[in-house]
């Protein structure tokens, strides 16, 4: 029985344009959901998160949307 113990942080739900990157899932899958709601949502603009190794991947799916995507 130790005196530290961790506190389990609070997931805050996603926002309909916000998309949250991980490392172990495939960076097309992100690229193919962030085209969806550009095309059949119309949202005006998506907001990514990422951290540590998925940074290299969020880069380069929104070099890919700037061409793709007009606008």
């Amino acid at each position: 029985n130790s005196k530290y113990y961790r506190i389990p942080k609070k997931k805050e739900p996603l926002q309909e344009n916000e998309i949250h990157l991980t490392s172990k899932q495939d960076p097309v899958n992100f690229l193919k959901y962030a085209m969806f709601l550009f095309e059949k949502r119309n949202l005006p603009y998506i907001k990514f998160k990422a951290s540590g190794s998925a940074i290299a991947g969020l880069i380069n799916i929104a070099e890919i949307l700037k061409k793709v995507v007009p606008g």
